[in-house]
């Protein structure tokens, strides 16, 4: 599935009732992916940067293996992320250059220091991948067309779960996957939700 042109995301919000408590470590910036029935996106149309441990060589030759475009998933090793993404406006022009980010999972506890806090500010906290997974292209078109929960300090947390372009009845299905799997992790599950709510990126609920 692919965003259709003119298509709008459309988000699924929720709002608990209590603030939640913070993890401490990775754990409370760590993303969380929910698989959808329905992918509301595909690999071939977003820009993916994919930040792994040296050497990059072995994961771009996986991919390029499984006939992915190393131009729509950029491979970053970490020591050239050191290097070349130290100064602000790097950081900023490759925040401002991709789409989605994912990250090996072995090396998500050092992202933070390295990114800085604007990758937070802009929801683009790279999602931990295993990328010793056989089928990288499978895990990461997954990851695309699912929802992507991020940790929040605050008691709503909002997350995009299909578009306009897609039929009423799959955007409902994916909307009831989404809720399900968002509500368990709160602290006392739907005893905890004050609403469920659908919106555009820029309407009101």
């Amino acid at each position: 599935a692919a965003l259709a042109a003119g298509a709008t995301p459309i988000m699924l919000g929720i709002s608990n009732k209590r603030m939640p408590s913070i993890a401490k470590g990775a754990k409370g910036i760590k993303p969380v992916l929910v698989p959808l029935p329905h992918a509301w996106r595909a690999l071939e149309d977003v820009r993916v940067a994919l930040i792994v441990k040296d050497p990059q060589r072995a994961i771009k030759n996986k991919l390029l293996a499984q006939e992915v475009s190393l131009t729509n998933v950029k491979v970053i090793g970490i020591d050239k992320l050191k290097k070349k993404y130290v100064p602000y406006e790097a950081k900023r022009r490759l925040r401002a250059a991709h789409d989605v980010f994912f990250v090996d999972d072995r090396v998500l506890p050092m992202l933070p220091r390295l990114l800085g806090s604007d990758f937070f500010k802009a929801n683009k906290l790279p999602m931990p991948v295993d990328v010793t997974k056989s089928d990288l292209r499978a895990l990461l078109e997954r990851c695309v067309g699912g929802a992507i929960l991020r940790p929040t300090r605050g008691t709503c947390a909002s997350f995009c779960v299909g578009h306009s372009g897609q039929k009423p009845g799959v955007v409902a299905e994916n909307i009831s996957v989404a809720a399900e799997a968002a509500v368990k992790r709160l602290a006392g599950h739907w005893s905890n939700v004050q609403s469920v709510h659908v919106r555009a990126p820029n309407t009101v609920s």
